[in-house]
C-alpha cells in the first residue's frame, strides 16, 4: 500500500512540475483584469494540450507577446510561434 500511495504522490509531482513553467506575458498589464484572467486561462490549456499531445516543452520560460486587436471581423484568438534562442507565442485576440 505505501508503494501505490508513493508511486502516485511521484507521478503527481512529476504531472505539475512539467506545468511550472515561468510564463512571460508581455503588456499584459495594458488589459482588464477580465482579459487578463482569459489569456491566462487561454495559454494555460494551450501548454496542458501541447503537453499531452506532444510532452513536455524543453524550456523553463516561455515569453508570450500580446496583441490585443480593436477591430476585426472574427473574434476568434490566434497565436504563431516565434523561434529563436528562446521559443516564444505571439497572440493575437479582441
Amino acid at each position: 500500500m505505501r508503494r501505490i500511495i508513493l508511486s502516485l504522490l511521484l507521478l503527481n509531482a512529476s504531472f505539475y512540475k512539467v506545468y511550472a513553467m515561468e510564463v512571460n506575458y508581455i503588456d499584459l498589464e495594458k488589459l482588464t483584469t477580465s482579459q487578463q484572467n482569459k489569456i491566462k486561462n487561454w495559454v494555460q490549456h494551450g501548454i496542458e494540450s501541447t503537453f499531452n499531445t506532444l510532452g513536455p516543452l524543453k524550456q523553463h520560460t516561455l515569453p508570450v507577446n500580446l496583441k490585443p486587436r480593436y477591430f476585426a471581423f472574427e473574434p476568434v484568438p490566434w497565436a504563431s510561434v516565434k523561434r529563436g534562442k528562446v521559443d516564444g507565442i505571439e497572440l493575437h485576440f479582441c
